[in-house]
């Protein structure tokens, strides 16, 4: 962003929530001109915030583990089981699986354990549960602890986090934003610092096309 302000004669501060919920009271508030926010908040705040850029070729998807020595082959098999998941409003990990399992008229009983690393070491531990993650964690664990895990389903994706503005911002400035940013992206010298901030492949955001269809999952239902 300073990058991106000495283009366009702007100065930013960068202001960190310390939880989830004071991130959220925060947009609620608008407090914030932009944000990174996950893609649920863009729908929940959608009145406030509108999104200006996301990633042209990442898709958040969540993936349902069991433990190999499991006896379920399909998701109905684990209707009635216990999900071992990372947090209540974590996107990928818990949103998009629950979801997946409403989607199907498959019923299972939600169990929060903080990370993920601990869904896939408690899934390790008993063949009897399944558990919620995303691939990017899941690969980060051992080869043993993958050897004793399995991915069963992955969910459809959806397009990730979006860099968004307050619908306050003048319009001149949040085009040059998103017009400075895509340029960045054509310069080598940035590739690095644009895979920090997770859009190292920027394209505009829109919406409707983008995030809209989120709403119609009825995440709402596992918001806690």
């Amino acid at each position: 962003m300073t990058q991106i302000g000495k283009k366009a004669n702007l100065c930013f501060e960068l202001v960190q929530q310390e939880s989830i919920p004071d991130f959220e009271e925060a947009l609620r508030n608008k407090e914030a001109d932009y944000a990174f926010m996950n893609p649920y908040h863009q729908v929940m705040f959608k009145k406030e915030y509108k999104p200006l850029l996301r990633d042209s070729k990442k898709l958040l998807t969540g993936i349902i583990v069991i433990n190999r020595k499991s006896t379920a082959s399909t998701l109905e098999d684990l209707d009635g089981a216990e999900l071992l998941l990372p947090a209540p409003n974590a996107f990928a990990a818990s949103l998009l699986t629950r979801a997946l399992f409403d989607q199907q008229g498959i019923e299972i009983k939600p169990r929060y354990v903080k990370t993920h690393q601990n869904v896939y070491r408690g899934v390790a531990r008993n063949t009897k549960v399944a558990g919620g993650g995303v691939n990017k964690t899941y690969t980060r664990e051992s080869k043993n602890l993958q050897a004793e895990v399995m991915i069963l389903q992955e969910t459809p994706g959806h397009p990730a986090h979006p860099f968004s503005a307050s619908k306050s911002m003048p319009l001149q400035e949040t085009k040059a934003i998103q017009s400075l940013w895509i340029e960045m992206a054509k310069q080598p010298e940035w590739k690095t610092l644009l895979e920090k901030v997770q859009i190292p492949f920027p394209m505009r955001a829109d919406y409707q096309r983008d995030y809209a269809p989120l709403a119609g999952l009825g995440l709402e239902r596992f918001v806690e």
